[in-house]
């Protein structure tokens, strides 16, 4: 995963990248002819709204996993089932169709390999 990428990783906490910010600011005072951009994007609840199919996608195709993995991964998304519970009334289970299954450490693994082409810079810019 990116080096960029500062959720969900350890030892890289989304508040160290206010200390980056931070220090491009202090620099760029040193060079005021440069200039210096910043994508912050507050994910709060967006696991839940992230497509099975395009996750399975972008591990196949970005990561490269496939064969036994890929398989293990898929069967692992598709089985996010849930009931509601309205005081003493259950719903009956349905399927989310989007998102993973709640709790599980993969998860926030799985998010983060899905976002991780979002730091990238094309290159008709860079």
């Amino acid at each position: 995963m990116p080096c960029e990428q500062h959720g969900f990783r350890r030892e890289q906490q989304t508040d160290q990248i206010l200390y980056l910010c931070q220090a491009i600011r202090d620099a760029h005072n040193f060079k005021p002819t440069h200039c210096s951009v910043a994508a912050l994007f507050d994910l709060t609840k967006a696991l839940d709204r992230v497509g099975k199919y395009e996750l399975i996608l972008k591990l196949h195709d970005s990561f490269n996993i496939q064969g036994n993995t890929l398989s293990w991964i898929s069967d692992f998304m598709q089985r996010s089932f849930i009931k509601i519970k309205l005081n003493k009334t259950v719903s009956d289970t349905f399927d989310l169709s989007q998102g993973g299954p709640r709790g599980s450490v993969l998860i926030p693994t799985l998010f983060a390999m899905y976002l991780a082409e979002i730091g990238k810079v094309p290159s008709s810019v860079a």
